[in-house]
């Protein structure tokens, strides 16, 4: 281990945050530290654990301590006296006494100098017992090949054969959500804490069970699957009442580029559901698919591995219902989500439900929906419409004029002073917009705005462009 051998050898100077991420961390040598925190979380973690082996653990006993101080790498090995001349209390962490950066302070003339067969052996110890935890923390989880470490004990991978739907964290049981596909705890990931239930009401989703439990912190997730392309959704919603920016989740695939999201901000508000998706993904030459979560705030409820075709990101198509539809060219449209606002509503012709396909019920009021898309591509929005309430060919009283409402993308007007009577003269309308461009952090935020009486929409298609 380099830094030990460093630190040994009176180099621990030389020990920079780069050489840390390419020969501990598997980062590639474009690695940029000002974007990728993987060295600064790591080191942080493990100083904390050796806080903890010192202050509660099996060293408390011990007379010599290896300390990481804060603002450099390398390490130094302390007498529990030393500790105390520097003015901690009894009982303080090791890092409490140590200054942020520069060489140690003189010894102090009275302070007894170990003789030379002392000192050899407390190199000796020192350096061993360094080795053992950092090897624990920085090598463990490194088998095949390197990756940024997530925890001390490794994941057993899941085995991806189809459609993958993982539950995180402990005590969670089985779950069918309203798509009929079957969610399971999988030990797929390990490290950080797990998150108990809370039973809080999450908005955004049909499926608030997704959301009632997971892990928090830094955490591996591995999946064994055959080669092709895969695509990976990650469900997170803040159960607690906190600003943007304080649950920042940093994670990285394959040791790739760092990525980051903020869940508060990304949702909407707290106790609200929101998934994140990462395209393209490929196992690597051992079989396996890596996924790292660096930050230890980062709240992880549920993740979706899915095949894909290609490396572009897969088709979204969400109707405006309580359960999932396959219509007559074998799409399977999702049960509503993303959605902020607005109440399901059923026509008052809904005995001839089975046969209006999409256009069995909708979601009405003043609502929005976020929807996740991955950047570096455009997209293709399509909006479905059925007039329900007013008009002949409903039963109704009304006609034009008796619906208007605006609908926004990103802040953009799609539609003004939108009338579907009007626009499709009873029939149901079908709305493309083309080059929709997602936001920096990956979404499409379409909102829909009454002019007179509540929107309406029955069914959101999103498709990547070529």
């Amino acid at each position: 281990m380099r830094p030990c051998e460093e630190t040994a050898a009176g180099r621990a100077d030389e020990i920079k945050e780069y050489s840390i991420a390419l020969e501990a961390l598997g980062r590639k040598p474009d690695f940029d530290p000002q974007s990728d925190t993987i060295v600064r979380v790591t080191v942080h973690t493990l100083r904390k654990r050796l806080q903890d082996i010192y202050e509660s653990g099996e060293g408390t006993s011990h007379p010599i301590r290896i300390v990481i101080p804060p603002g450099g790498y390398g390490a130094q090995f302390l007498h529990v006296p030393q500790i105390l001349d520097a003015g901690a209390e009894p009982g303080a962490s090791a890092t409490d006494a140590i200054p942020p950066s520069g060489p140690e302070p003189p010894a102090r003339a009275d302070a007894p100098t170990p003789s030379a067969p002392h000192a050899f052996w407390f190199w000796i110890a020192a350096v061993f017992v360094l080795t053992g935890v950092a090897a624990l923390f920085w090598i463990g989880a490194r088998r095949e090949r390197p990756h940024p470490v997530a925890s001390l004990a490794a994941p057993s991978p899941v085995i991806i054969n189809g459609p993958t739907h993982i539950l995180l964290g402990e005590n969670r049981h089985a779950y069918t959500d309203h798509d009929g596909a079957t969610w399971l705890p999988e030990p797929g990931c390990a490290g950080g804490e797990s998150m108990p239930s809370t039973g809080a009401d999450v908005t955004g989703t049909l499926d608030p069970y997704l959301y009632d439990g997971g892990r928090r912190g830094i955490v591996r997730c591995t999946f064994h699957a055959a080669p092709g392309y895969y695509e990976l959704h990650l469900f997170s919603a803040e159960p607690t009442n906190l600003e943007p920016a304080e649950r920042v989740i940093n994670l990285s695939v394959n040791a790739g580029t760092n990525q980051t999201m903020d869940v508060v901000d990304r949702a909407g508000s707290d106790h609200a559901a929101t998934m994140y998706s990462i395209p393209g993904v490929s196992p690597e030459i051992d079989g396996t698919m890596h996924l790292d979560f660096t930050s230890e705030v980062s709240p992880i409820n549920a993740i979706e591995v899915l095949p894909a075709p290609t490396p572009a990101p897969l088709p979204l198509h969400i109707i405006a219902a309580s359960s999932s539809y396959k219509d007559e060219h074998g799409v399977i449209w999702s049960a509503d989500r993303y959605f902020r606002g607005g109440r399901h509503a059923h026509p008052p012709d809904r005995e001839h439900g089975p046969s209006l396909g999409l256009y069995a019920s909708g979601r009405i009021g003043n609502f929005q929906y976020a929807l996740p898309a991955p950047v570096g591509r455009k997209y293709r929005i399509t909006l479905y419409f059925r007039e329900a309430w007013f008009g002949q060919a409903t039963g109704t009283p009304g006609g034009s004029g008796s619906r208007i409402f605006d609908v926004y993308c990103n802040g953009e007007a799609l539609l003004r002073h939108f009338d579907i009577l009007a626009e499709g003269h009873g029939a149901n309308v079908v709305k493309t917009m083309d080059n929709m461009t997602p936001t920096p952090q990956g979404m499409l935020n379409l909102q829909f705005v009454g002019v007179l009486n509540y929107p309406t929409v029955n069914a959101i298609a999103v498709v990547p462009e070529p």
